[in-house]
């Protein structure tokens, strides 16, 4: 009998000996919740034979202690670590040090290997000669996951035993962790990998696709690359100068590869230099300071140098003209060019010149730098076919009809000689003509996104004959031809549930929520109600069924039919429901959140259901397989829909005379309240005879009676705002938007500053748009109101005013005045009782809120929920309009986000808790206490924004820091008795401004402009 220790040490060698077929190798620096995924992704792939290499480069947060928890359970997870922070380039070369497969891959430490990628991989890398296999990837986060364009095109088919120059869209895809290797070919043609600087796997993964002897190109997905959605990624940073640097200085390095590159492997990858990756660089060329644009400017001009016309051809017009632009040392033209891009789109309109395609974009007349003449030129074959499905029907057994569009982007569909065919693919790659008949549809429009082209007559209707029930989709090849050239695209096509395509295959075990399911075919608008048409299965007694998103929810409950079917009739607050897309939801329990998801019905797989109301657009479509998504917007045709009929009514400004009427409107349209609100009921009260309009986003905002709703981007919106004599705004109109000799322009703005604003901040603080359509509209304002002194120099420095301003108090804060019964009303609306506390707490925003998937949740910064049980009070949240948060929620916590006027909140709560927001000097008149949490103060202070003087040092508000530091504030506050209900206040002087405010309107309205003099006001600020 062997002795236990000698067993063991045999045991050693064998193992030693027994070497894994695969290698993978997975750098690590902090993976967090991410490492656990990404290590099982690959341990329970269905290739057993590997080893899981976890490179440790100085993590801080745990995850050496999880790599060895998970070793201790499967011992082909093998752990070292570099030296600490030595970068990914140099724990990916000691993990290929350590590799001991045949076979090598690298996967990064928060993504996700898919499900039987090693499996296929391996086999086909035995193949002779084979040095690489290239699979797809997807890009995956909290929302879902997407196929990027690039890997649709690279991977549409396999294609075995190919090389870079027959292949040469394989060098499209500079990544590493979608391939796998011969780790020998790895060893002496690829590596070692860059370990300095950022984009390190850039230059190996051009190597590998060079000098593979042949390689395969994988259809299939392999791999899913992780979002950042706001977490600290490396490519993340491409607005600082070292990032700029790294990424030039790989460039530098491939440049000698291509040396030994077939010419249309150099033509693309160039073309992606000058192209793409400038222009990701381009981007922060507004914010940049000079060494920034020095370093990108003498890049655009050594990469402009070696451009030959075939690498021109390869990149999108709009991209070029930055490219050249900047490389011309021109940076105004790059801002303007940059600045159009963000206002209008990338889209260039094309015409046919003499046989030639030739591009016309709109921006060249205000553009300094010469554009040479070939840089407009268009090589038609390699523009892409655009194509969509709009609809597709069963008109008879085995026939389907096909409601699509196609059409080349910028050439007009209306082009002489142009020629649209489609035809039917099968499995042996034979195509069958369909019958054809052109469609006109403006909703092509809408899902185009072209403000310079209408592809409304791009529509067809074909008919395509299937197999019968074995066929569950179908692709077609559409075509349009014109002069010679030929333009393709494969159209995949799901078929609609039905008897002529078959049985409804059957529920997926485990799907959905619970063993009941919810399928939607349809909606359909009655008045202000959506009514959504459904069934469930198997049939429940009672079934609650509802809309929301992340911040709204509406719900009803219905009784199904016997055979499962329902309408359930969802009713609004207001008039209408606020714009927004919706999911379905459900659920069987009498009370509770809607944890189920609709799934889309028969209706909903032959295309999107679209209703139009006159309060509103309900359009209901699958989203994915498993949910179920509701669009609801205004009421506005295709027309008004879509980017190219807005340009279309931007163009035809009305040019008659001014018309007796006022146009109101309040932060863009998302409410009626605020200081313009104010301004209206001064005008009403006084009996001022004039039209009185309210610009609003849709029909769920509430028009204050005497007010005319007009949707913003209707026609009659058009028509209003280049007529009306007045205007009244607390923020701005669209970018586009000049103002009439004649018209008044009376700016409220919105509040006290404290934190700077547009002109008073960097430029990297402020967007281009932004700054753009102020330079252009401040001019036009002819009359600012401000709170104080101050708050009027610092409005005047910060928006680059110089016109006439009054010093007033705040139109809106007329109501805290004039408060009688307004806290009662409140309360009782919000279903607050008279003697409990209340706490408003209204921040500002941050820029990270503007984006839902970053702008966090409330308890990063201060929990409501535990504010209210710490200080024994009510917590009213109201979110600033410009964020993205989610509804706060929690025990004694109510979300005051949608209540329309804040000034009745103030009149409702007892104290205020704020930061850095204007409503702390609006508070002030009530003269009760306010406190200012401020975590992030010195964040906010030194990076994002900054204040006015030496704030809060000048603040008369206490300051607090932590949680623990406000609830001892909130409780002094109410112990003392200060917090509690506003006292009454004198205002005689609100009163006497507000007079001196409407006789000032009043008289503008009595003036009559005749002819059109060149426009007054609209210089723009240098």
């Amino acid at each position: 009998m062997i002795a236990a220790p000698f067993r063991r040490f045999l045991g050693g060698v064998v193992r030693r000996a027994r070497r894994p077929r695969l290698s993978v190798v997975m750098p690590c620096r902090d993976g967090g919740e991410y490492l656990e995924p990404a290590i099982r992704s690959v341990l329970n792939q269905d290739f057993r034979d590997l080893e899981v290499i976890v490179v440790d480069d100085g993590s801080t947060d745990g995850s050496r202690e999880l790599v060895a928890r998970l070793r201790a359970r499967d011992r082909r997870l093998r752990a070292t670590r570099t030296r600490g922070d030595q970068g990914p380039g140099a724990a990916r070369n000691l993990g290929v040090e350590l590799a001991r497969g045949r076979y090598l891959a690298f996967v990064d430490a928060d993504d996700v290997v898919l499900p039987g990628a090693y499996d296929d991989m391996v086999r086909r890398l035995r193949r002779p000669r084979t040095d690489m296999v290239m699979g797809g990837y997807l890009r995956h986060g909290a929302t879902g996951s997407h196929r990027p364009k690039v890997v649709a095109r690279v991977h549409r088919a396999d294609v075995l035993g190919t090389t870079a120059a027959r292949t040469p869209e394989a060098a499209d895809e500079p990544v590493v962790w979608n391939r796998m290797y011969r780790t020998a070919f790895w060893r002496r043609a690829v590596g070692p990998f860059p370990e300095a600087g950022n984009y390190e796997d850039r230059e190996p993964a051009l190597r590998a696709t060079l000098r593979a002897r042949r390689f395969d190109l994988l259809e299939r997905d392999v791999y899913s690359w992780r979002l950042p959605e706001g977490r600290g990624s490396r490519s993340q940073h491409k607005e600082e100068l070292s990032d700029l640097e790294d990424r030039v200085a790989v460039i530098e390095r491939k440049i000698p590869l291509l040396a030994e590159a077939p010419t249309q492997v150099r033509d693309r990858v160039w073309a992606r230099w000058l192209g793409t990756d400038l222009g990701m660089f381009a981007a922060h060329v507004p914010q940049c300071d000079d060494a920034y644009w020095a370093v990108l400017q003498r890049t655009a001009a050594r990469l402009t140098d070696g451009a030959s016309p075939e690498v021109w051809a390869r990149i999108p017009v709009s991209d070029r003209l930055l490219s050249y632009v900047i490389s011309e040392g021109a940076r105004d033209d790059a801002e303007e060019l940059l600045g159009t891009r963000a206002e209008d789109t990338t889209a260039v309109p094309l015409v046919v010149d003499g046989g030639t395609l030739r591009a016309v974009p709109e921006v060249l007349g205000r553009l300094k730098t010469r554009i040479p003449a070939n840089l407009l030129t268009v090589d038609p074959a390699l523009l892409e076919l655009g194509v969509g499905v709009l609809r597709t029907v069963w008109v008879a057994p085995g026939l389907l009809s096909v409601t699509g569009w196609a059409f080349v982007p910028g050439l007009d569909p209306a082009t002489e000689g142009l020629v649209t065919s489609v035809g039917r693919r099968n499995g042996l790659d034979e195509e069958t003509g369909c019958e054809l008949h052109p469609v006109t549809d403006p909703e092509i429009d809408v899902e185009s996104g072209d403000p310079w082209r209408s592809y409304a007559r791009s529509g067809f209707e074909a008919l395509v004959k299937t197999d019968g029930p074995q066929d569950r989709d179908v692709t077609l090849v559409v075509a349009l031809e014109l002069g010679g050239q030929r333009w393709t695209a494969d159209l995949a096509v799901s078929l609609p549930e039905g008897e002529v395509a078959g049985p409804v295959p059957a529920e997926p075990r485990g799907s959905g929520f619970g063993p009941t399911r919810v399928r939607m075919d349809g909606v359909r608008v009655d008045g202000p109600r959506v009514v959504v048409v459904g069934s469930v299965s198997p049939v429940v007694p009672r079934l609650r069924v509802g809309i929301s998103t992340s911040r709204l929810s509406f719900e009803t409950s219905v009784t199904p039919a016997p055979d499962g079917s329902f309408e359930a009739m969802i009713a609004p607050v207001g008039a209408a429901f606020p714009g927004d897309g919706y999911f379905v939801r459900w659920s069987t329990k009498d009370d509770g959140p809607l944890v189920g998801w609709a799934r889309p019905g028969h209706t909903l797989t032959e295309g999107p259901v679209a209703v139009d109301g006159e309060l509103q657009r309900a359009a209901m479509k699958r989203h994915g397989e498993n949910a179920v998504s509701l669009t609801v917007s205004a009421p506005l045709t295709a027309e008004e829909r879509s980017r190219a009929g807005q340009r279309r009514l931007r163009d035809a400004a009305p040019t008659g005379a001014l018309i007796r009427a006022i146009v109101f409107e309040t932060f863009n349209g998302k409410s009626c309240e605020g200081s313009p609100r104010a301004v209206f009921a001064a005008l009403r009260a006084a009996g001022v005879d004039a039209a009185m309009y309210w610009s609003v986003r849709d029909l769920s905002v509430p028009v204050p009676d005497g007010g005319k709703a007009l949707i913003i981007g209707s026609a009659e919106w058009h028509r209003v705002l280049g007529t009306a004599s007045v205007l009244v705004s607390n923020n701005n109109f669209p970018h586009w938007f000049v103002k009439r000799p004649g018209q008044f322009f009376v700016q409220t703005w919105h509040g006290t500053p404290i934190k700077r604003l547009l002109f008073d901040l960097p430029n990297s603080a402020s967007p281009l748009t932004y700054r753009r359509m102020m330079r252009r509209q401040v001019p036009m304002w002819d009359l600012l109101l401000a709170q104080t002194p101050a708050a009027e120099q610092n409005l005047r420095t910060g928006l680059g005013y110089d016109g006439e301003a009054w010093v007033v108090e705040q139109p809106s804060n007329g109501v805290l005045y004039e408060s009688a019964g307004v806290r009662e009303r409140a309360r009782e609306r919000l279903g607050i009782g008279a003697d409990e506390r209340v706490v408003l707490y209204a921040p500002t925003w941050r820029e990270a809120h503007r984006n839902r998937s970053r702008a966090g949740s409330w308890a990063e910064t201060l929990d409501p929920a535990g504010l209210a049980a710490a200080v024994g009070a009510r917590v009213l949240v109201r979110s600033h309009h410009v964020s993205a948060r989610a509804a706060a929620t929690g025990a004694g916590v109510l979300d005051v986000s949608e209540y329309p006027s804040v000034e009745e909140l103030m009149l409702a709560a007892d104290l205020l808790v704020s930061d850095y927001s204007s409503v702390l000097h609006d508070w002030s008149v009530t003269r009760r206490p306010a406190i200012v949490y401020a975590p992030d103060l010195e964040w906010y202070r030194d990076v994002e924004r900054g204040f006015y003087g030496d704030w809060p040092a000048t603040s008369p508000w206490p300051l607090t820091a932590t949680p623990d530091e406000l609830a001892a504030a909130v409780r002094a506050a109410f112990e003392s008795g200060a917090a509690g209900a506003a006292p009454p206040l004198d205002g005689t002087h609100v009163r006497d401004e507000r007079r001196r405010l409407v006789e000032k309107i009043s008289r503008h309205l009595d003036l009559e402009v005749v002819g059109e003099a060149e426009h007054i006001g609209t210089k723009e600020i240098r």
